[in-house]
């Protein structure tokens, strides 16, 4: 395939709406004080000079196609992968992704021959009055736990906040991701114990020990996950971020269950 003219297609070069490295980190004060830095961190991301997005580990989840960010003043960070070809770059639609719309670049890929799959996450903080919430219930449990291993989290951290009965593990929050920096929660609670406020506790439980430890405590979920946006509302979370990603269709970036 030729190689496309890129002055007039190439998003990072044709207009200041999209992610500047240089400035973004000096607004955003740093990796360290920036939510959306924080999880990219988390998922094995890292930005590069040019301002595109590339693994940084071999651990990483998988870097997506196109990842526009919402933070909550409605400012758009736009960010490609850098392994792109250009001749695929330029079928992306720039105005619409800056202003968070993935659809016509969605299109625009598959009709370029791309296999790809669109994805809308929400990311939230926690606030400091979930301090206040009762876990005296909650148990913390390692990885070989024959109750964690029945669950499935012995393959998460070594450190899962539950709540039995009898032998069973009836609930349970644990870091789907974990880093120096930050942690990402993942909750479960088995369909017959549910409505019960157990996945507050083990979520206020999980998210207390990560502060404790010095890490940035996160909350995400797929947008249409019905039951984990309930859960993050009925614990006041504080809502930082939206991401929209479009990503290579036999890749997967699961949002909390």
């Amino acid at each position: 395939m030729p190689k496309a003219e890129t002055s007039a297609c190439d998003p990072l070069r044709r207009t200041g709406r999209f992610w500047q490295p240089q400035a973004s980190l000096k607004s955003e004060s740093t990796v360290e004080g920036s939510p959306v830095f924080r999880q990219l961190r988390l998922e094995g991301i890292r930005v590069t000079p040019e301002g595109r997005i590339a693994p940084s580990e071999a651990q990483s989840d998988g870097v997506p196609l196109v990842l526009v960010a919402q933070i909550q003043d409605g400012e758009c960070h736009v960010m490609t992968d850098a392994s792109l070809p250009e001749e695929i770059r330029c079928h992306l639609c720039e105005p619409d992704l800056a202003a968070f719309k993935i659809e016509s670049s969605l299109v625009a890929l598959q009709t370029a021959g791309v296999a790809v799959k669109p994805g809308h996450f929400k990311t939230y903080g926690f606030p400091d009055l979930l301090d206040q919430v009762a876990v005296d219930e909650v148990v913390v449990f390692t990885r070989t736990d024959p109750a964690v291993v029945a669950l499935g989290f012995h393959v998460f951290s070594d450190e899962i906040f539950g709540i039995e009965d009898g032998a069973t593990l009836v609930a349970a929050c644990v870091s789907a991701r974990q880093d120096d920096l930050s942690a990402e929660a993942w909750v479960y609670v088995r369909p017959e114990y549910r409505r019960r406020g157990l996945a507050r506790k083990v979520v206020v439980a999980w998210a207390g020990a990560m502060r404790a430890a010095g890490r940035f405590p996160f909350y995400s979920h797929l947008i249409d996950n019905t039951a984990s946006a309930s859960l993050a509302a009925s614990l006041g979370l504080v809502p930082l971020f939206e991401e929209k990603v479009i990503e290579r269709a036999d890749e997967d970036r699961d949002g909390s269950a």
